[in-house]
């Protein structure tokens, strides 16, 4: 649904996209880490399967890295 068309403020109060503005965070912080920290987008390869694969393989590293930070 596109933010144009919540036009309806008794329908689509303002109070409700700042807790979803205020949600999004952890996913952008997310994805700074992927691609500033990880480089998530040097691929090693040009197929499919290879550039899943580093994908897989860099959101695995950043998982056990932020699990051991955390028993840190």
């Amino acid at each position: 649904m596109l933010i144009r068309s919540l036009i309806n403020t008794r329908q689509y109060p303002y109070r409700i996209f700042k807790d979803l503005y205020h949600q999004r965070w952890g996913v952008e912080d997310d994805y700074k880490i992927m691609k500033s920290r990880l480089t998530v987008e040097n691929y090693s390869g040009f197929s499919v399967d290879v550039v899943l694969q580093d994908i897989y393989a860099k959101s695995l590293t950043k998982n056990i890295t932020a699990v051991v930070v955390g028993e840190a």
